[in-house]
C-alpha cells in the first residue's frame, strides 16, 4: 500500500520556477561550504590578530632588554659610586677619569660635583652627580644619581634624579 502511494506523487521541480524558465530563489538548495568572499573576510581576522599578538610579543621583549639594562646601568653606577666614595675627598674631581673604576665598558659614567663643604678652608664634604649613559635598545639612554660624602667618611643614601632621556 505505501508503494501504490508514493507513485502517485506528483513531482516538484517545476513548480518552483519563476518567470523566463529560471528557478526562484531556494529551490536550486543550498551549496556546502564557504565562499569566496567569507573565507578572505576570516583571513583578514586572523592576520590583524596574530599581527597585534606578534607585535606585543615584540614590545615586551623589548620592554624587558630595556629593563634589564637600566637595571646593569643602575648597578654600575653603585659600584663605581662606591669606589669613588673611599677615595680622599681631595682626588675626587669634576672631570676625573672613571676609566680604572669601570667594570662594563657598555656604559659611560661622568662625574660632576654639584657642591662642596669647607671648614676652616679645607674642604670637609662633596655633593657628587653621577650620570651613567649608554644606548639601548631603544635609542640613547642615561641615568643620574646624586651622592652627598664627607671627609668624616659619613655618606648620606643617593637617589636617582632622572630617569631615561
Amino acid at each position: 500500500m505505501e508503494r501504490g502511494r508514493e507513485k502517485d506523487r506528483p513531482v516538484l521541480t517545476r513548480q518552483f520556477e519563476g518567470p523566463g524558465g529560471h528557478f526562484a530563489s531556494g529551490a536550486k538548495g543550498k551549496q556546502a561550504g564557504f565562499t569566496l568572499v567569507e573565507v578572505l573576510i576570516s583571513i583578514l581576522i586572523l592576520s590583524i590578530a596574530l599581527f597585534s599578538m606578534v607585535t606585543l610579543v615584540t614590545h615586551v621583549v623589548a620592554l624587558q632588554a630595556d629593563l634589564e639594562e637600566k637595571e646593569e646601568a643602575s648597578l654600575e653606577a653603585a659600584s663605581v659610586l662606591k669606589k669613588i666614595e673611599y677615595l680622599p675627598l681631595k682626588d675626587i674631581t669634576e672631570g676625573m677619569s672613571l676609566e680604572k673604576y669601570r667594570n662594563n665598558l657598555k656604559y659611560t659614567p661622568q662625574l660632576f660635583i654639584d657642591g662642596e663643604e669647607t671648614a676652616r678652608g679645607e674642604t670637609v664634604g662633596k655633593t657628587l652627580r653621577f650620570k651613567v649613559s649608554w644606548s639601548g635598545v631603544r635609542g640613547d639612554k642615561e641615568l643620574e644619581f646624586i651622592r652627598t660624602i664627607s671627609a668624616t667618611g659619613e655618606q648620606t643614601r643617593g637617589k636617582r634624579m632622572k630617569g631615561e632621556q
